[in-house]
């Protein structure tokens, strides 16, 4: 970073929250490196502007007790590999999922059943938000049907209530109904 002149003050405003997925780190290093006094401001990420734009829910008692917010890309763009804590009650919340939905669906098949419940959120926060809803094994195909594009949030929630047989083969599973 080279600074030219006196430097009073630096605003950098960024959408969300400067802490989540973002490259506050970075750009607070590089202050500190020329001698700029830093102070971040939380914001509001989008997972929960989604959520309540639309009047859901990031957490329900006796449901979904854990969410993870995660990337569906790696840092040179390669699509995740690993299903990013989901198990019963728990809702994973992918950040920058949308090119890579096909294999982002493919990789949580392999895992999880294929009806559980997926909300794609389009623009949160924003006036002319979008929601789209559908099972897990419907992602990549309503991604493109209805023409979801950046920014976007995909959430895939496992309710306790929603588990999958033990016995099934990993990506063929028979969900069944189970109280917990």
């Amino acid at each position: 970073m080279t600074l030219v002149g006196e430097v009073k003050h630096v605003v950098r405003f960024k959408c969300g929250d400067p802490g989540v997925f973002a490259r506050a780190r970075e750009e607070t290093e590089a202050c500190d490196n020329v001698g700029v006094a830093v102070e971040i401001v939380p914001g509001i990420t989008s997972v929960s502007a989604a959520a309540a734009q639309f009047g859901d829910t990031l957490m329900e008692r006796h449901r979904i007790d854990a969410i993870t917010l995660a990337t569906a890309r790696d840092a040179l763009g390669n699509p995740a590999t690993q299903v990013a804590n989901l198990r019963p009650g728990a809702s994973v919340a992918y950040y920058m999922g949308i090119k890579t939905a096909p294999d982002l669906e493919a990789v949580l098949l392999a895992q999880c059943p294929a009806d559980l419940p997926c909300t794609i959120v389009m623009r949160a926060g924003y006036e002319n938000a979008r929601r789209v809803t559908t099972p897990l094994s419907g992602l990549a195909q309503s991604v493109s049907e209805h023409g979801i594009t950046h920014p976007a949030i995909l959430f895939v929630s496992w309710p306790r209530d929603h588990a999958v047989a033990l016995h099934a083969p990993l990506g063929h599973a028979e969900t069944v109904r189970e109280v917990l």
